[in-house]
């Protein structure tokens, strides 16, 4: 069990370094986020999220998988997931809740506005509420602004009541020149007998990574033989300043909620 145990934390850890690599060469998202405050971020959205539930659909950036979307509950119960790329401005409604024991910010009213000019206006289809931003400004450096009602550190100004998206730029590809080169060959056939072995995939394919707030990241694997997924939580304590060991990580299955 514990050679399974370290296997996975090098999956995941080789996975942690595969998404930063990713995320330098993922498309870029560039737009505004606006705060609560009056603050205004402005430009490649790399994350803008409104809370956290199972999988993405909580807000849109460059590092979210496809970009990330909206999952929004409709009047009618019904739940429309919206992608980024239909996306052209989101907006949020923040309002207090005095109920004692629930999360004192809530979103009330969420609105998707697309670029065919409709909009989608309902609630989130998730519980937890809370606003998380990180864009990348023209001069490199990546701006970060968390608010998490519950924290002791909250401040509503920093609340995300308002995304506006551009459209995606692909990050540019540099070219190599190619060299022709002309040579002649003599090949003389040899008949030769290739006997194929059916070889069996043993490794796990990561199919979603997506790091949270608490700087835990949550990742998804899949068997490429039988197809059956697993998601899992890699928690490293060493960030959260609390001393488990030589290793000060932990892994646990994700399991859904009911």
């Amino acid at each position: 069990m514990q050679s399974q145990t370290r296997y996975l934390i090098l999956v995941l850890a080789i996975t942690a370094v595969g998404c930063l690599a990713y995320a330098q060469d993922a498309p870029r998202l560039q737009g505004n986020v606006y705060l609560k405050g009056g603050q205004v971020l402005s430009g490649n959205i790399k994350s803008a999220e409104l809370g956290f539930r199972d999988g993405t659909g909580t807000g849109v950036g460059s590092d979210l998988a496809g970009n990330g979307g909206l999952a929004i509950k409709l009047a009618d119960g019904a739940v429309v997931r919206v992608p980024a790329s239909e996306i052209s401005a989101i907006e949020a409604k923040w309002e207090q809740v005095p109920v004692a024991g629930r999360n004192p910010w809530q979103v009330s009213e969420l609105k998707a506005t697309k670029r065919d000019g409709t909009v989608v206006s309902g609630t989130p289809d998730w519980f937890m509420h809370a606003s998380s931003v990180a864009v990348e400004t023209e001069a490199g450096d990546i701006k970060r602004v968390h608010a998490f009602p519950l924290a002791r550190d909250f401040s509503p100004d920093n609340l995300v009541v308002r995304i506006e998206l551009g459209q995606v730029t692909p990050t540019p590809t540099p070219i190599t020149p190619v060299t022709e080169t002309t040579a002649t060959t003599t090949v003389t056939p040899t008949p030769t007998t290739t006997t194929t072995t059916p070889t069996t995939t043993t490794s796990m394919e990561v199919t979603e990574a997506h790091v949270l707030p608490s700087q835990d990241i949550v990742v998804t694997l899949r068997c490429p033989n039988c197809g059956e997924t697993i998601t899992l939580l890699l928690r490293i304590s060493a960030l959260q300043g609390v001393a488990t060991g030589a290793s000060g990580v932990s892994v646990s299955p994700v399991v859904p909620a009911q």
